[in-house]
């Protein structure tokens, strides 16, 4: 019998889907709680125009992504924070 992990985090980086997800299907198998989160990086950011049309959709894709997780876990969500993603 596998040991079951009280959590686990899964930093979602390019993919920003909740289906088929590798990462997040194995933590969901091996945490009884699953965090997730996602950093906007701010080294790439700094260096784009405000009203840039990618980072736009990067968050209603953030936005989608969370409803979806908030739909699949008690609790769920995604955690997103900005800064530097390394």
């Amino acid at each position: 019998m596998e040991k079951v992990l009280d959590s686990a985090l899964v930093w979602f980086r390019r993919d920003l889907r909740s289906d088929d997800h590798a990462a997040l299907f194995h933590a969901l198998k091996a945490a009884r709680k699953v965090w997730c989160a996602f950093v906007f990086d701010s080294e790439i950011l700094d260096a784009l125009p405000r009203a840039d049309r990618r980072v736009e959709f990067i968050r209603d894709s953030l936005v989608a992504l969370d409803e979806a997780l908030r739909g699949r876990q008690a609790g769920g969500g995604l955690i997103v924070r900005h800064g530097v993603a390394t």
